[in-house]
């Protein structure tokens, strides 16, 4: 799905993939398993996941927090 929205992956992990947004920034998402972390731009992040929630029904638990104990 995610080369299908664009996304290529990088030569050092599978796992994470990138893309070069029409603003020229940079966004990236890193999965594991069936988790995807969107990563860039606040407004590239909307569009990319917008366009994942599209293809695949998931839900968007938002913002990654910092786990403290």
């Amino acid at each position: 799905v995610c080369r299908k929205l664009g996304y290529e992956p990088s030569k050092g992990d599978n796992c994470l993939m990138y893309q070069w947004m029409p603003n020229g920034r940079l966004t990236m998402t890193v999965n594991y398993v069936d988790d995807y972390l969107f990563i860039g731009d606040r407004d590239n992040v909307k569009t990319k996941t917008d366009e994942f929630k599209a293809e695949w029904e998931c839900d968007d638990v938002g913002n990654l927090q910092d786990c403290k104990e």
